[in-house]
C-alpha cells in the first residue's frame, strides 16, 4: 500500500497555511500535514519528517524561503518545492525556479492554480 504524502507547510501567516492545508485535503487524500510558522521552526520538521512536499512563503520572519530552498538543495532532499509570495517578481521567480523549485505563485493571483498542481503531485 502507498503511504500517504507528507507536506510540509512553511507559512507565517496562520489563516493562509490553514487554507493551505484544507486544499490539500481536500485534493489528496491522508496527506500527513506539518505546519511551520518562520524558517528554524521548517527546518525541525523537515530534518524530523522529510515531505514529499513543501510549500514555502518567500519572506518568512527571520531568514527567507530562498535560505529554506537553498537548504533543501543543498542537502539533496528530494521534495517537490512550490514557492508562495506576496511580492512576486520575474527576477525571484527565475531565482526560485533556478535554485531547483517545482513552482513558483503569487499569493494574491494564482491561489486557484494550487489545487491543480496537487493533484499532478
Amino acid at each position: 500500500m502507498k503511504k500517504p504524502p507528507a507536506i510540509l507547510i512553511v507559512e507565517d501567516t496562520k489563516i493562509i497555511s490553514h487554507l493551505l492545508g484544507d486544499l490539500f485535503i481536500d485534493v489528496i487524500n491522508n496527506a500527513i500535514i506539518h505546519f511551520a510558522s518562520d524558517f528554524d521552526e521548517g527546518k525541525k520538521l523537515l530534518d524530523a519528517y522529510t515531505p514529499d512536499v513543501v510549500i514555502l512563503k518567500m519572506d518568512l520572519p527571520g531568514k527567507s524561503g530562498i535560505e529554506f530552498l537553498s537548504l533543501i538543495k543543498e542537502n539533496n532532499i528530494q521534495v517537490k518545492v512550490l514557492i508562495f509570495t506576496n511580492e512576486p517578481s520575474a527576477y525571484h521567480e527565475q531565482l526560485c525556479l533556478s535554485m531547483g523549485a517545482d513552482y513558483f505563485f503569487d499569493r494574491s493571483h494564482d491561489f486557484e492554480k494550487i489545487p491543480e498542481i496537487l493533484s499532478l503531485i
